[in-house]
């Protein structure tokens, strides 16, 4: 899920509106846009409202949902999909560890957080930020201490075949969309309507998902999301239609979640 900060005259004045997307990937590993909602300010309580209305309209559970560590953002998630599973976005680990770094240094450290994040296993992964925390600390005690705290967030995707792991820890799917939707935006000024904000956006959506016949790199089908901690619920039904400005779908998804700022891709 995403929030794409639009331009809206309000009687006379234009005010900057948030359009919420979401975005998911499906068992057969294409993507699948969601749904469009319109609100002034970004939090954990809209969002709940956004996820309650997912469920409403079909979607039976969300196997893995990719946040950006919104306050109250993971305890609302399993408050309407009790075993989803919470994944804190690695971009974002590591987009805030390297404000804390001079320029010279970020290349050097951001090869000593990629070992942590690349690691095969959780205890190669632990011993990776203990070597950083080594190495790192005298100069940024609050790096590791952050990959600490948030530990048993941050680890989750090591879990899965590691073929996965990049679609489950990178927000690069919705990030990739956004781009194309900012494109589109980008010279239409203000727009005289939430409805003629929507229809926009509905239009370009509809328009990206057409290309969206293939699965994701490295999908190999349901196994490649075959661990112990996933939901064991019954197989998902799919049955789509599409509404006025709506797709729905019933079935399980991974679902990434993301604020809408500028883009940082992790490989």
């Amino acid at each position: 899920m995403d929030a794409l900060v639009v331009k809206v005259r309000d009687g006379n004045h234009v005010v900057n509106k948030a359009f919420y997307l979401a975005l998911g990937i499906n068992l057969q590993g294409t993507k699948e846009i969601l749904g469009i909602w319109v609100e002034k300010t970004e939090g954990a309580k809209f969002w709940l409202q956004i996820l309650t209305d997912l469920r409403n309209r079909g979607v039976e559970d969300i196997l893995i949902a990719c946040v950006d560590g919104l306050k109250g953002f993971p305890e609302t998630i399993v408050s309407v999909f009790p075993k989803a599973q919470v994944q804190l976005c690695i971009v974002h680990m590591v987009r805030n560890s390297l404000k804390w770094v001079s320029y010279k240094q970020k290349k050097e450290l951001m090869i000593d957080l990629k070992a942590i994040y690349k690691s095969p296993s959780e205890e190669i992964a632990k011993k990776s930020l203990d070597d950083f925390s080594t190495k790192w600390d005298s100069q940024y005690p609050m790096i590791s201490k952050s990959w600490r705290n948030n530990w048993e967030s941050v680890i989750p995707f090591l879990a899965y075949p590691p073929n996965i792991r990049k679609a489950i820890y990178t927000t690069n799917a919705i990030e990739s969309m956004n781009m194309g939707l900012r494109k589109i935006i980008k010279n239409r000024g203000s727009f005289p309507t939430d409805e003629a904000a929507i229809k926009l956006l509905y239009l370009a959506l509809n328009n990206m998902s057409k290309k969206w016949t293939m699965p994701i790199q490295d999908w190999d089908g349901e196994r490649s999301l075959e661990s112990e901690p996933l939901s064991s619920s019954d197989e998902p039904v799919f049955d789509s239609f599409r509404g006025s400005i709506e797709i729905r779908f019933i079935l399980k998804y991974v679902i990434y979640t993301v604020l809408l700022i500028p883009s940082l891709w992790i490989f």
